[in-house]
């Protein structure tokens, strides 16, 4: 399944290590959006790993779960692909 994921920090140390940590996951869409492809277990294994580096008191994440239906559904407006990753269309 698909989610995307997005944070808010204000300490740039939890920043970078919430980002190092899914860009394992899936594709940086936008600074601090994610696009991840995986299974609801490793979700929520991704959730343990998250509240492990974030400061709740002070951090924001949210993980939102899109549906197949929802995901052929997605338009961007602009450039693309902002990162140049030239990631690979995904296919339900």
């Amino acid at each position: 399944m698909r989610y995307v994921i997005c944070y808010d920090t204000p300490c740039q140390k939890r920043r970078n290590l919430l980002a190092k940590r899914l860009e394992t996951l899936g594709f940086r869409v936008q600074f601090s959006v994610f696009e991840c492809d995986i299974t609801p277990a490793l979700r929520r294994e991704t959730e343990k790993i998250i509240a492990g580096v974030i400061n709740p008191a002070e951090d924001n994440v949210r993980i939102y779960p899109v549906c197949e239906s929802c995901a052929r559904g997605v338009h961007v407006i602009g450039i693309p692909d902002p990162y140049g990753l030239a990631r690979p269309q995904f296919l339900f």
